[in-house]
């Protein structure tokens, strides 16, 4: 009997900080949207922001390396 094993999320708090100033909802609240817990249009909202933070991040990143 082997046990399932879940990957763990870890989410970069800095956008988790921005994300609660444009929103108001505490870290906790903000993962359980990312992760897919609370349904509704706002999950939708956050999790679109929080992956375009993402990838404006890897385009700053990757314009620092190609210098």
């Amino acid at each position: 009997m082997s046990k399932e094993t879940k990957k763990r999320n870890y989410y970069n708090t800095e956008f988790l900080n921005a994300l609660q100033k444009m929103f108001g909802f505490g870290h906790d609240y903000l993962r359980k949207f990312l992760r897919g817990d609370r349904p509704g249009l706002m999950q939708d909202r956050i999790q679109t922001e929080y992956k375009r933070l993402e990838n404006s991040e890897k385009v700053v990143v990757t314009k620092y390396l190609n210098k």
